[in-house]
């Protein structure tokens, strides 16, 4: 069993916070049902949760941007220098993070490449959940893969059940048990985030996994349908002669013979 001390070493932190042992938690209810279930694919599987989530503390991105570090992270062509200015982190002032999950998640690009078309997506679409999926097309095809309403309810992949549920169902459909088995990670990680960025995180990750004893429960066994009821035998009625016989015979039992 996964416990929030093994998410901790995984992570290289001591911190301790509730969402380990929420993760852990959900990671044991569904891991061996979706074919997580020995030592490569758990640490592939966490190495690169544990990436996505700033070591297991976040199911919903950091918004918290400095003027500075919107500029640098999202260039000019996805805010202005003005809007950073309005919109960042400056002094006392916290950053307006919906206002610039809109604003860097929308407009033609957003539309373009994250299927955003209503004006609040950006924020309601924003990077969430063990794999931080982000944009109403990829929310569309979380919810088409795993059968979960995540496009109505987004912050479904915001919750450590749901959202730990959803990535393992996706992590299976994928094929990334298999290719754990092979240790591919660079491939795993390109399939996963759609590119390089992390994979050295990822790979430091795995390697204090690979060091760990990580095992899962196994999987609930389907139920077994109930049989159905025996079908009733009709009794049948003795007729009267069959009655005479029997009181003659308890009668006179020796004449039976």
């Amino acid at each position: 069993m996964i416990t929030a001390n093994d998410l901790r070493a995984i992570a290289g932190t001591t911190k301790r916070v509730q969402m380990h042992d929420d993760l852990a938690a959900a990671f044991n209810k569904y891991a061996a049902a979706y074919g997580v279930n020995n030592q490569k694919r758990i640490a592939e599987f966490l190495a690169n949760v544990s990436h996505e989530t700033g070591g297991f503390t976040k199911l919903a991105e950091n918004l918290n941007y400095s003027v500075d570090g919107l500029l640098k992270t999202f260039g000019r062509h996805r805010i202005s220098a003005a809007d950073a200015n309005l919109l960042g982190r400056s002094g006392k002032r916290a950053a307006d993070q919906k206002a610039i999950a809109n604003k860097i998640y929308g407009g033609d690009w957003g539309r373009t490449n994250l299927g955003n078309t209503q004006p609040n997506d950006g924020w309601d679409y924003r990077g969430s959940g063990p794999g931080q999926v982000t944009g109403r097309a990829n929310f569309a095809k979380v919810e088409k893969e795993s059968g979960l309403p995540v496009v109505a309810n987004p912050d479904l992949l915001r919750q450590a059940d749901s959202g730990m549920k959803a990535a393992l169902i996706l992590w299976q459909k994928w094929g990334l048990n298999e290719m754990a088995d092979d240790g591919q990670t660079t491939a795993i990680r390109e399939r996963w985030n759609g590119g390089s960025l992390g994979l050295a995180e990822v790979k430091d990750a795995r390697g204090r996994a690979m060091k760990l004893n990580l095992t899962v429960p196994s999987a609930a066994p389907a139920p077994i349908p109930a049989a159905p009821p025996p079908s009733a035998t009709p009794t049948k009625k003795a007729g009267w002669l069959e009655v005479l016989t029997a009181f003659i015979i308890a009668l006179f039992p020796g004449r039976s013979k």
